[in-house]
């Protein structure tokens, strides 16, 4: 096995990849950190390097992507991923996410020209005061995303922190049955997300239990139920939901099981970045105006609109 030393260099080199370094085959990577020879960069391939397999090698880089993602909450500059040919390669973010798509309006160049802004924007979120400002967050991304998002008012809200809508099937009011309705919204056409937002205090990071992902789908059954609060935006027993749990904190592993269990899509660190750069208006990265930038005022302009615009509770009937 190499020596920790070894390992760490690696790891640092990776670590220090711009996000738009050109992509190389994995095992060039690990040869020219170490100054292999061409018989040495075969051996490697072949039989391995100092105690370890290319596949030991290649895993140390990924482990500490894991680690950067999970454990820091912090967006790696590089990405391994193999290519068309089944080849490992490694770049920096940016090069990656232009090589899923090279159309300039596609998600992925959006993501791509804002991704730099990465810190920034984990700077912003980490600086929420308040945990209904995360709230406020993920109903912001939402309605950016083309959902109608919408954050709840705390008293009562039966665990359901933001609620979105999307239109499922359009349809022609024309061709159903009875007149034409004043709210064209019928049952069925609309999917929804319910989000469950638990945000860190003080910039530390403790360690969510299952628990929270229990309440979250504790709540997604009552409000299937004629006990749900939320009804009245159109939620029905058989209405397609998308649970979401937004949080800065750090998922245990039993929690992140659970979430891959049951389907809860879960927005920490990363997540909830990617889904910033997608979802915010130009405004928030100057580009209506001048050079790009991540502009903080703007950003909390734009959630603090469904911060001062939330749905309350109905009253439950006695």
């Amino acid at each position: 096995m190499p020596a920790d030393a070894q390992i760490n260099a690696l790891k640092a080199v990776a670590n220090g990849l711009a996000l738009t370094a050109p992509p190389q085959r994995v095992t060039d990577f690990i040869a020219s950190r170490f100054g292999l020879n061409a018989t040495q960069l075969a051996d490697l391939v072949t039989t391995g390097f100092d105690g370890a397999s290319l596949a030991e090698w290649t895993a140390y880089l990924t482990q500490q992507r894991q680690e950067l993602l999970d454990i820091q909450g912090i967006v790696p500059s590089y990405v391994i991923y193999s290519d068309v040919h089944g080849v490992d390669q490694m770049a920096g973010l940016k090069t990656y996410l232009a090589y899923r798509n090279a159309d300039p309006n596609s998600a992925e160049a959006k993501l791509g020209a804002r991704i730099e802004f990465h810190g920034q924007i984990r700077s912003a979120i980490s600086a929420l005061k308040q945990g209904h400002h995360l709230e406020a967050v993920g109903a912001a991304i939402l309605t950016g995303l083309a959902v109608r998002g919408k954050a709840t008012k705390g008293s009562g809200d039966q665990g359901i922190d933001f609620i979105g809508k999307k239109s499922l099937i359009e349809l022609e009011a024309a061709f159903r049955s009875g007149g034409i309705p004043k709210v064209r919204s019928f049952p069925g056409d609309s999917t929804f997300v319910l989000g469950s937002s638990k945000a860190a205090r003080n910039g530390n990071r403790p360690v969510l239990s299952p628990v929270a992902v229990r309440e979250l789908v504790g709540g997604w059954l009552i409000q299937r139920s004629q006990a749900g609060l939320w009804r009245e935006q159109g939620i029905q027993l058989l209405s397609p939901i998308q649970m979401v749990l937004l949080t800065t904190y750090r998922l245990s592993d039993d929690a992140k099981r659970l979430c891959n269990a049951l389907g809860v899509q879960v927005w920490n660190f990363p997540e909830t970045i990617a889904l910033v750069c997608l979802s915010a208006p130009a405004s928030v990265f100057n580009e209506d105006v001048g050079t790009p930038q991540f502009l903080p005022d703007k950003f909390r302009a734009w959630w603090n609109e469904f911060q001062c615009d939330r749905l309350a509770a109905p009253v439950a009937a006695s």
